[in-house]
């Protein structure tokens, strides 16, 4: 997601965890009931969706992995993670089949 700047927060909601952004790049990925939030730029929180206690703030270059099952974990984003906005391609007015 690439969020632009203002004042009310834009969230993204996946498994058990909120994702706040006021202005910032990130990525969201839920696989096998684990929540991954890779910040590229600006910072996030990251909370518990069912009682909204904020779990962790991120800082670029960081990722966090929650499970309803486990504590959170913040590692460090491995090489190549980071770089995924300049592989994308874009489609307008093109049709994909």
């Amino acid at each position: 997601f690439q969020v632009a700047h203002e004042t009310r927060p834009f969230v993204v909601r996946a498994g058990s965890s909120e994702v706040v952004a006021t202005g910032t790049l990130f990525d969201v990925s839920l696989i096998g009931g684990r929540t991954t939030v890779l910040l590229l730029e600006g910072s996030v929180e990251v909370r518990s969706k069912d009682d909204r206690r904020k779990l962790e703030r991120l800082t670029p270059g960081q990722k966090l992995i929650v499970a309803a099952s486990a504590p959170a974990e913040r590692r460090q984003a491995a090489r190549g993670e980071a770089a995924w906005p300049t592989r994308m391609l874009e489609f307008d007015n093109t049709r994909l089949d």
